[in-house]
């Protein structure tokens, strides 16, 4: 299972694989992206073949490379009424995270 982030939090992030669930809202020279944390800019180009509208809410699949380099190699629209959904599915993740590192 992939970790799951938001933007505050994949602001620390340097290996692994994650989902963020975020608004794309500028696409260039490199993606910026907002969530109830806040606003981040990306360090990876978006793939190629992405039919993505500034202001849409999307999953964000990124990965990490061995010198720590952020990649987005996936990215899926999804309907802006399941932002809430998707908060809450973030922190269950987190809950259960939490839990089982005890």
């Amino acid at each position: 299972m992939h970790e799951r982030d938001d933007c505050e939090s994949l602001r620390h992030k340097t290996k692994g694989q994650t989902i963020l669930c975020a608004y794309l809202i500028e696409q260039s020279p490199n993606p910026t992206v907002q969530d109830h944390t806040g606003v981040l800019q990306l360090h990876c180009k978006l793939p190629d073949d992405s039919d993505l509208e500034v202001g849409g809410l999307f999953l964000f699949h990124i990965f990490y490379d061995q010198e720590g380099q952020q990649s987005c190699n996936r990215i899926t629209p999804i309907p802006k009424v399941l932002y809430g959904v998707y908060k809450q599915l973030l922190d269950n993740f987190r809950d259960e995270k939490t839990h089982f590192s005890f």
